[in-house]
């Protein structure tokens, strides 16, 4: 008997002994990758060719910059600015995402130092500019197509659109080139 209540005991005591400890798993915590300025901002879309009936970006600096201030836009975010892709393009006026060249301006918007003055005046409010652009692809007359075809994804050696994984068809974005990420160059 002596010996049943031993082992009782040490059965109740066990019992507690799991029931009230817990064991939390925590995760580490992960570091925001967006820099401070941007944490807690007001960011405002701007498309350029819509926002004025210029659709340029004298327009959008001497009719809007100083009102988006005012209103407490930190941050402007332009959706793109790049030459639009004449090769393949989708009807007149073509997409923001078929580039052609991720280096200076599309002409229609005004010249790369039309942009600085945008950039130079928004600075002025302390609001920060930051730019749409998509690094999946570019337009079909952009200088990589001639000068690095390797940079693109190639079906039966020729430069493709982007292909749906699962089904192997095209997206339907037929005015743009499909950069290859899975080429190491």
């Amino acid at each position: 008997m002596k010996y049943s209540k031993i082992v009782l005991w040490l059965f109740i005591i066990a019992t507690f002994n799991c029931g009230c400890r817990q064991t939390i798993e925590t995760k580490p915590v992960v570091k925001s990758a967006s820099p401070k300025w941007a944490e807690n901002a007001n960011i405002y879309e701007v498309n350029i060719r819509q926002h004025t009936a210029e659709g340029t970006f004298n327009a959008f600096r001497e009719g809007h910059l100083k009102r988006l201030n005012d209103m407490g836009v930190d941050i402007l975010w332009l959706m793109p600015i790049f030459p639009i892709s004449e090769t393949k393009r989708k009807g007149t006026l073509g997409s923001y995402y078929a580039v052609s060249d991720f280096r200076t301006t599309n002409p229609e918007f005004g010249t790369m130092d039309d942009f600085k003055s945008l950039l130079e005046e928004a600075h002025s409010y302390d609001m920060k500019i930051i730019l749409d652009w998509v690094p999946n692809h570019t337009g079909w007359d952009h200088v990589w197509i001639e000068a690095h075809p390797d940079y693109f994804t190639q079906v039966a050696d020729t430069i493709t659109d982007p292909i749906n994984p699962e089904t192997g068809e095209s997206w339907g974005w037929t005015d743009v080139a499909d950069l290859n990420y899975d080429n190491p160059k």
